[in-house]
């Protein structure tokens, strides 16, 4: 399944998503990027949600491409 396929994105203004790139895979935490990502849109008064799941399409080529990852985070 693809992004196409989610959902549960239809109704939001904005979505970031957070791919690590592979090239430095263990030197972050990409959670916490995530995290801070939220912590500064709340100080411009921009709510937001993280949803704590692993997209299962956000591990394939396809879906990547679909959200116009950068080709060598994939």
């Amino acid at each position: 399944m693809g992004l196409r396929g989610v959902r549960l994105f239809c109704v939001a203004s904005g979505l970031i998503l957070v791919f690590p790139c592979k090239a430095v895979v263990g030197e972050y935490e990409w959670d916490l990027v995530a995290e801070n990502t939220m912590i500064a849109g709340h100080e411009l008064g921009i709510g937001s949600c993280w949803i704590g799941v692993e997209m299962r399409g956000g591990e394939n080529e396809e879906s990547q491409k679909e959200a116009r990852v950068l080709e060598h985070y994939f």
